[in-house]
């Protein structure tokens, strides 16, 4: 069958964020060629493009593969399945990879259920990308993931949360770290429920997130928080942000949640200051406000948020930025 490289080598751009070369079970380093579309499965979803149908299914290693295909200079190859092996060549090339059976029927095993796709929310990629700093990366729990309820978006890394409110309801569910950026790369724009998936879909990718069996967090909690009534806020100049990189140097920087600076309003002055053992550091700016207190604060937790929104409301320990459709919470400390 004959090939245009270029697409095939597009096709492989696409894909190679499903890979998982670190999978035990081998089935996350291959890509499965089966009924015209080419997927790959990292363990948590399976991720599929539309392509030729061969004559008959078959699974390959992702790595020789794409370097092979990478490294061909031809607009077009061949590629035929001869026995157990796949077979490329061109008028110079003549490659020969092993195919593997085992791993395809495992992924066949788990290959997708039929599903009714349905539009998403028109905000639905912005709330992604609003609460996708807040999934908590490094842990195995329940912060790992975003959480989809009716109309809402949530997530927390237990030091942080973020609600985003979507223009229409969702199916529940919860989507982890690794998928989410893909997901707004893809600008994904419609999706569908499965018995064991949740498929989300742009013109011919798909990506099918496996339904998690880890207990959702109850977000209800903090529905008081996000719903309060303003209190004091005050709009942080855009020279803050030099503070906040500034004074972040000098705290601990082994654990990234421990991480805390002063933060002083007063005189319509904005001081950043940080002290550890290798030093100390103090910043000043001009500030807009009659408002005056201190307190201490998490400067990379502060900077994320000020590309988004400059306003922050202060209570009586917690620091929160939003707007119509977004709330951005964390604790900050009083001195003692």
């Amino acid at each position: 069958m004959k090939i245009e490289t270029n697409k095939l080598i597009e096709k492989l751009e696409v894909l190679k964020d499903g890979i998982n070369e670190n999978d035990f079970s081998e089935i996350g380093k291959y890509l499965y060629f089966t009924h015209g579309k080419i997927s790959c499965y990292n363990g948590r979803f399976v991720f599929t493009v539309n392509f030729k149908r061969f004559e008959r299914d078959f699974a390959i290693r992702y790595s020789e593969f794409n370097s092979i295909i990478k490294n061909i200079k031809n607009k077009e190859i061949e590629m035929e399945i001869s026995n157990e092996n796949l077979k490329i060549t061109t008028d110079k090339i003549n490659a020969e990879l092993s195919l593997n059976e085992e791993v395809l029927k495992t992924f066949k095993d788990l290959e997708t259920e039929k599903v009714e796709f349905k539009k998403l929310p028109d905000n639905f990629n912005e709330g992604l990308n609003l609460t996708q700093f807040c999934v908590n990366k490094n842990s195995t729990d329940a912060s790992a993931f975003a959480h989809v309820k009716e109309n809402k978006i949530y997530s927390t890394d237990k030091y942080r949360i973020s609600i985003f409110k979507l223009k229409s309801k969702m199916s529940a569910m919860l989507l982890p770290f690794d998928c989410i950026n893909i997901l707004i790369n893809l600008k994904v724009d419609e999706y569908g429920e499965g018995e064991k998936f949740i498929a989300f879909k742009k013109d011919d990718v798909n990506v099918l997130i496996i339904k998690s069996t880890i207990t959702e967090m109850d977000f209800n909690k903090f529905e008081e928080i996000y719903n309060a009534k303003k209190q004091k806020s005050v709009k942080l100049p855009e020279e803050i942000k030099d503070g906040l990189h500034l004074t972040e140097i000098l705290t601990d920087q082994k654990n990234v949640f421990a991480k805390e600076i002063e933060f002083e309003i007063k005189n319509k002055k904005c001081i950043c200051k940080s002290e550890n053992e290798f030093g100390k550091i103090k910043f000043q700016t001009n500030i807009d406000t009659d408002i005056e207190g201190k307190f201490f604060i998490h400067p990379l937790f502060l900077l994320e948020i000020l590309n988004t929104n400059i306003e922050m409301e202060l209570f009586e320990n917690i620091a929160m930025f939003r707007n119509a459709s977004f709330s951005y919470f964390f604790k900050i400390r009083k001195e003692e």
